[in-house]
């Protein structure tokens, strides 16, 4: 195949990956060649079908429908017979383990990384019965931490119940089904990890995942069947629901790793940050804000670091400069949460002390602030031991901004240190006489 200037062998994944770009390969949108198709649907996922969409708020008239009436509306049938999608979703586990032989999955409750602490439970069942059971499963095992918010004491899951829905619903439906392996989910003590055959497709990666635009490899049985039963959105927002529902309480996002053929998202174990929330609740409530997952993953970044140089939220932040630098002063300039010193990528950002008040943090604020403060002073004094520095001169080695440089300049002349000769951008400071010779 040619590729740029060079060819490269056509192996049997590379042509997987071409097929399933073009849309060649999408095993969900088969029909199968049933008698009676109906008799491939399970009774028990229809309930919990409906179930789920009188939840999601589905029209009434479609909620009406008889359950073979429903299937059909639903895309589950094509020409009046069963799709290997509407199988998937709605099909009994001895149809799916013969027409679909490489869907299934396993929950294992892990005491270390090669122990169980409880006997596997697996199975074959369709996608609506294996989200049901497993979430049973989940939470039996997910500790709540409860946080009290005048007379309400609110209970937050360690692991938040949308994020894990989503992310399960995600692994069934972006799975390959054309090869073998099976949706392994692995609870630890410390973190929840969801594994599930086939590697990302049309340029998605770990780092792009939160803002790629939507690429589907079982494009009918998203597009269609999930979508028309409200399981899945037209805005493809499961990843952002999953950020989300973690950095509202003040979690690590979710992460993400593509290990050969495998995609692997990872929960890290953690309890709820009552601070954070306070913060959150005082910046939505009270000031009528919104803040947008990428404000949230800034807000989460400094409640972690409190104080950060450009090139380190840059690292920590992969999207272009432009939309970083409206982020960072949206938060500083609107919601008065951060505040800097320095320009341009020498500048430093940290949290407000309107925000460390917040988070109960006044005192090491001040505490950090005093410090950089009195450090920056000394480290003037010590150059100044050897040489005249102009207000620019000072910018550069202390990440300042002009007006901040002559403040403390002139902090020092007040305590008759320094001295300043000139004017303008030529003015010069100089240290004492009297320290030059201590």
């Amino acid at each position: 195949m040619r590729i740029g200037k060079d060819c490269k062998p056509l192996t049997g994944s590379l042509l997987r990956q071409l097929r399933e770009k073009t849309g060649l390969s999408d095993l969900t949108a088969k029909i199968l060649s049933f008698d009676n198709p109906f008799r491939a649907v399970s009774p028990v996922a229809i309930d919990i079908l409906r179930r789920e969409m009188k939840s999601m708020g589905s029209p009434g008239d479609l909620l009406a429908c008889d359950d073979a009436d429903l299937c059909g509306k639903l895309g589950f049938f094509k020409d009046g017979r069963l799709t290997i999608a509407g199988l998937l979703v709605a099909g009994r586990d001895e149809f799916i383990a013969e027409h679909v032989p490489n869907h299934e999955w396993k929950y294992s409750k892990m005491r270390t990384d090669t122990d169980y602490e409880t006997p596997p439970v697996s199975g074959r069942d369709c996608i609506l019965v294996a989200l049901d059971k497993i979430m049973l499963l989940l939470g039996q095992q997910n500790p709540v931490t409860t946080i009290p918010s005048g007379l309400f004491h609110s209970e937050f899951p360690q692991y938040p119940t949308i994020a894990l829905r989503e992310a399960l619903l995600n692994s069934f439906a972006h799975r390959d089904y054309s090869i073998p392996g099976m949706v392994f989910i692995r609870h630890y003590r410390d973190r929840f990890e969801i594994n599930n055959p086939g590697g990302f497709i049309g340029g998605v990666t770990p780092a792009n995942i939160l803002h790629h635009p939507p690429v589907t490899r079982n494009r009918y049985l998203v597009e269609t069947v999930l979508l028309a039963t409200r399981l899945v959105n037209r805005q493809n927002l499961g990843v952002p629901r999953i950020f989300r529902a973690l950095l509202e309480e003040g979690k690590e996002p979710p992460v993400f790793d593509e290990i050969g053929e495998t995609v692997r998202v990872t929960f890290p174990g953690q309890r709820a940050d009552q601070a954070f929330k306070t913060l959150l609740s005082f910046l939505t409530d009270h000031q009528g804000a919104y803040l947008d997952v990428d404000d949230l993953l800034l807000l989460h970044f400094f409640r972690r670091r409190h104080e950060a140089h450009w090139n380190d939220i840059r690292e920590a932040y992969p999207y272009d400069d432009r939309r970083l630098r409206e982020k960072l002063s949206s938060l500083e300039t609107h919601l008065l949460i951060l505040e800097h010193s320095g320009t341009g990528r020498g500048a430093t950002y940290r949290l407000s002390r309107r925000a460390s008040a917040i988070l109960n943090e006044g005192v090491a604020y001040d505490m950090t602030r005093r410090l950089d403060r009195e450090a920056i002073k000394v480290r003037i004094l010590s150059l100044l031991k050897d040489r005249p520095l102009r207000n620019a001169d000072i910018r550069n080695f202390t990440d300042l901004g002009r007006q901040q440089a002559y403040r403390i300049m002139k902090e020092l002349e007040s305590d008759d240190l320094v001295y300043q000769e000139g004017h303008g951008q030529a003015a010069l400071w100089y240290l004492k006489q009297s320290l030059r010779k201590q």
